[in-house]
C-alpha cells in the first residue's frame, strides 16, 4: 500500500501482523486505537492479512480506513495482503512468511478484536530482554481488561495475544 521512507532511521522498529476476516468494524477499532498508539520516536511496519470471501466483493473502505489512518505517518509502513485462503493459519503464515523481508526488531501477531492500550508494544519489548524470554503470551488480570461493545473477545492488547 504505502512506504514509509527507508533513508529515515529511527529507534527501535517493530513489526505487527493483525489478521482479519469479514469483520470491518473490528478492524477499524483495532486500527485506530492502535494509530493512538503509535509514537514517531520509533518505525512500525504493520502487515494486514485480510481473509476475503469469494461471494462478497472487496472491501475497499479498507484501503480508505488505512489511508485515513497512517498516511501521513512517516514512521509507519502499511502492507495489506488480501487472500481467498482465509483460514487462520494461513493468514498467520501469510504475515509471518513476509516477515523474513522486513528489517525489524520485535514483532506482533494479533487478531483484529484488539483495543491498543499505551505503550503496549514497550510493555512487550521490555519484559522480552529483561527476562531473556523470544516469545511472549500475556493474560492480564480479569479487573484490567477492557470491556467495549460489539467486540468478541471485549479484551485488550494485553489481554490475550502474543509475539512474533
Amino acid at each position: 500500500m504505502f512506504k514509509k521512507d527507508s533513508t529515515q532511521k529511527l529507534n527501535t522498529h517493530f513489526y505487527i501482523g493483525i489478521i482479519t476476516f469479514k469483520r470491518f468494524s473490528y478492524l477499524k477499532e483495532c486500527l485506530t486505537s492502535l494509530k493512538e498508539t503509535l509514537l514517531p520516536i520509533y518505525n512500525f511496519t504493520i502487515v494486514i492479512s485480510h481473509g476475503l470471501n469469494i461471494y462478497d466483493s472487496f472491501d475497499y473502505n479498507i484501503i480508505t480506513l488505512i489511508k485515513d489512518l497512517f498516511m501521513h505517518m512517516p514512521n509507519v509502513s502499511v502492507i495489506l495482503k488480501s487472500t481467498y485462503l482465509h483460514y487462520m493459519s494461513y493468514m498467520s503464515n501469510n504475515i509471518l512468511n513476509y516477515s523474513n523481508s522486513v528489517d525489524y526488531d520485535f514483532g506482533f501477531l494479533l487478531n483484529d478484536d484488539i483495543i491498543f492500550k499505551n505503550d503496549w508494544y514497550m510493555q512487550y519489548y521490555n519484559a522480552s530482554k529483561k527476562y531473556n524470554i523470544t516469545h511472549l503470551c500475556y493474560l492480564a488480570n480479569k479487573k484490567d481488561i477492557v470491556k467495549k461493545e460489539g467486540l468478541k473477545h471485549k479484551g485488550s492488547v494485553l489481554n490475550a495475544n502474543g509475539v512474533l
